[in-house]
């Protein structure tokens, strides 16, 4: 153990909110490029099994997505359940801001050119930021409505757990939660 003299307290006090911040910079950060970047790139991670080609392509946003539930479950394991779940509200939150964002962005004066269509000619850089604003809303929304069912389960199965097991056996807390919470995600 770690002595920090008179100062003890204070330093792990600080210590642990520096845990924190990282932890849920980590999984707000995460949440908030997943609906932006998650539905521009595609990944085919196609495979082969005794000669037959089995598709599986995935949208790049999927393959981070597991690591949110990984941060609530630290959250909630060093923090609690209320800080986890405000956690998850704030995410709720930053994706509503980075809809806002892109809603500002796509009703600016727009060049000459777009107000013919609505859209800028095939060449012109800017025809992606439209078609990834577009994207965006409708998938943010939907996923947004999954991503609070989701955590929220999470979080709750996490500690119905951790108080069954009497605060032992943080694997079966982590794995069983995300588990849960990933099926719901799916579903909803």
């Amino acid at each position: 153990m770690l002595d920090f003299g008179d100062n003890a307290e204070p330093e792990i006090k600080r210590r642990r909110e520096v845990v924190f911040i990282i932890l849920s910079g980590f999984f707000l950060g995460t949440l908030a490029m997943l609906n932006i970047l998650g539905i521009s790139r595609q990944i085919d991670l196609s495979f082969t099994v005794s000669g037959i080609r089995i598709p599986f392509i995935v949208f790049i946003g999927v393959l981070p997505y597991p690591l949110t539930f990984l941060c609530t479950d630290f959250i909630s394991e060093l923090y609690g359940k209320k800080r986890a779940n405000t956690v998850v509200w704030v995410g709720l939150l930053l994706n509503i801001w980075v809809i806002f964002i892109l809603w500002i962005g796509g009703i600016l004066p727009p060049k000459p050119e777009l107000i013919e269509n609505g859209l800028p000619p095939l060449e012109d850089p800017s025809r992606v930021f439209f078609q990834i604003r577009k994207w965006t809303v409708s998938a943010t929304v939907a996923s947004m409505i999954a991503y609070l069912t989701a955590q929220f389960v999470d979080v709750h199965i996490f500690h119905v757990i951790r108080k069954r097991t009497r605060g032992r056996m943080l694997w079966l807390r982590n794995n069983g939660s995300t588990l849960t919470s990933q099926m719901v995600d799916s579903i909803a």
